[in-house]
């Protein structure tokens, strides 16, 4: 760990996680979008590992008490896609890193809520759960927002199930995260216990977002859920926007 981490760090952290663990028990995607900023604004040495670390715990407790929920028809295919975007964009994540990545992305998810609000999406077929673990994972990767692709492949199914599916999900490829950067040394002893601090505030916003998640399912969950995925997609335009203009030179 490169920037010591404080306690106001670890307590600001706490804050931050137990809002991103109310989006995210809320509706199965969101605590990425929101927390990777807060925390590198706080202590950059809290992302990725810290959080990702803690994250399990949440994921793991959606996906053991939504067990019953979990969409099997097709995960496999999913994971399999997963697998292949996560291979894909191993050798270039460094080149498509910026402003230009970013904006690009955000274009793709604007362009699939579209396609979604025009009503013309449609029950993915095994090939289109494929392309979209791989799409997926490759957004992931690079740009640390996968969560809303699987969301809008799910979005006609109850509340209960999204959350279960897109839990079980998270939880496969958040350990094909951690096994890779803890193979390029980025999570050692540190990393792991400032992650295991933070795991009280996952298991805190989970809690605060019991009542919100009743009732939010049903005829209210799919709006909320484009609504977060406008959101992604909203944040990646805005952020390539800002990159944009800060490649620009000044005369």
């Amino acid at each position: 760990m490169d920037v010591p981490l404080t306690t106001g760090d670890l307590f600001l952290g706490s804050g931050a996680v137990v809002l991103g663990a109310v989006v995210q028990a809320t509706s199965g995607i969101g605590a990425g979008l929101l927390l990777v900023p807060l925390l590198s604004l706080i202590n950059p040495a809290l992302v990725p590992g810290p959080l990702i670390l803690s994250a399990l715990s949440l994921m793991i407790l959606m996906t053991v008490r939504g067990r019953r929920q979990v969409i099997g028809e097709g995960l496999p295919m999913v994971i399999a896609g997963m697998l292949l975007g996560a291979l894909a964009a191993y050798p270039v994540i460094g080149l498509l890193r910026g402003a230009a990545t970013d904006l690009l992305f955000g274009a793709m998810l604007f362009g699939a809520l579209a396609i979604s609000l025009a009503g013309r999406m449609g029950r993915p077929t095994r090939r289109g759960l494929l392309a979209v673990g791989a799409v997926s994972a490759f957004m992931g990767a690079t740009a640390a927002v996968g969560g809303p692709v699987l969301a809008l492949a799910y979005q006609t199914r109850s509340g209960a199930e999204v959350r279960a599916t897109l839990s079980a999900l998270a939880l496969i490829g958040s350990l094909m995260i951690l096994a890779t950067i803890g193979a390029a040394g980025r999570l050692g002893t540190a990393e792991a216990l400032a992650g295991l601090m933070l795991v009280p505030a996952w298991m805190v916003g989970d809690r605060l977002a019991a009542p919100l998640a009743r009732r939010l399912d049903g005829r209210r969950f799919r709006p909320f859920l484009l609504v977060l995925c406008g959101l992604g997609a909203a944040a990646l335009t805005i952020r390539g926007m800002m990159g944009v203009c800060m490649e620009i030179p000044v005369r």
